[in-house]
């Protein structure tokens, strides 16, 4: 049988091969190392751009929704938290390093009057303040728990103890309403009173003053938590029973009659002479005058009796 002789050239060549690929190899390791040293200094100057240069160091400052607070104040008040440099030597200004938890802290703390603010960052310099102002704020305090007191939200829930020496009571208008309920127990975070109800306590309170032209002293005194029956007090001595599930419009209306037509017509006592008036119901309103019996008057609208 017929040996077949290797080609020498053919094994040659294999041998040499991988001198080649080695040489091939060494390159590419030179070009790969320079791609990632110009990575690297890439990196670097966006790092120091973005940290330390201008073009990211805030500029503007807006604000919006205030009504009481000067926004100069509140402009003021941030520039001053952003005036120093960190451990690395960086612009509190700087866009990236400006964090919007720390401001919104610092305003709330600075300003009693602001209720809620927000913060957005308009890139690459500018901040936008949004800010919800206290109109009042309702306080309700406990009978059953040695007139303990709390903060509501708008929306009826107990949301902190009230402290009356605080800045945020002092600087704000309040309005107290107390639950004569003594088994009632008030807990912060549940609600205590709904929307509409707290919404209509306030505006009464504020609206019977120029409707009655007396002044309505606080508290406002509820019977218990959930009843819709509100006692206000006027200066006059005496006071007005309420129910906030009426429309509070309404309840205006009939009370302007009654004290126009209804009670307005008596010539023998004046209103000082009241004790107390119980406009829960619509048809009908009692009132008693002191050291009598308790009376009641029909109101009714002048347009109705036109039709």
């Amino acid at each position: 049988m017929r040996k077949i002789k290797p080609n020498k050239k053919i094994i040659k060549k294999k041998q040499k091969r991988p001198k080649k690929r080695g040489k091939t190899q060494k390159e590419f390791s030179w070009k790969r190392f320079i791609f990632k040293a110009l990575c690297v200094l890439f990196f670097v100057i966006v790092v120091y751009v973005l940290l330390y240069s201008e073009f990211v160091k805030i500029k503007k400052i807006e604000v919006d929704g205030n009504n009481i607070v000067d926004s100069n104040l509140i402009i003021e008040e941030i520039k001053s938290q952003t005036q120093e440099n960190n451990l690395l030597q960086i612009s509190k200004q700087n866009f990236f390093i400006t964090f919007e938890k720390e401001l919104q802290k610092n305003i709330l703390e600075s300003f009693p009057k602001i209720k809620n603010v927000e913060i957005e960052k308009v890139f690459p310099d500018q901040i936008n303040i949004f800010v919800e102002e206290y109109d009042l704020i309702p306080i309700i305090c406990m009978e059953s728990q040695e007139g303990q007191c709390f903060i509501l939200e708008n929306d009826g829930k107990i949301v902190a103890e009230a402290d009356f020496n605080s800045l945020k009571l002092e600087k704000n208008k309040t309005i107290i309403i107390i639950d004569e309920n003594k088994n009632d127990i008030a807990k912060i975070g549940e609600e205590f009173i709904s929307e509409k109800k707290l919404a209509n306590i306030i505006f009464l309170g504020r609206e019977l003053t120029y409707a009655l032209d007396t002044k309505i002293e606080q508290p406002f005194v509820i019977p218990a938590r959930g009843a819709s029956e509100v006692k206000f007090t006027t200066d006059e001595g005496w006071y007005l029973q309420v129910d906030t599930v009426d429309s509070p419009e309404i309840t205006l209306k009939v009370l302007d009659l009654f004290f126009r037509k209804g009670f307005g017509s008596r010539t023998d006592v004046r209103r000082s002479d009241l004790e107390y008036v119980d406009v829960r119901t619509n048809e009908k309103i009692y009132y008693k005058v002191e050291k009598s019996e308790e009376l009641d008057a029909e109101v009714e609208d002048d347009e109705e009796n036109n039709n």
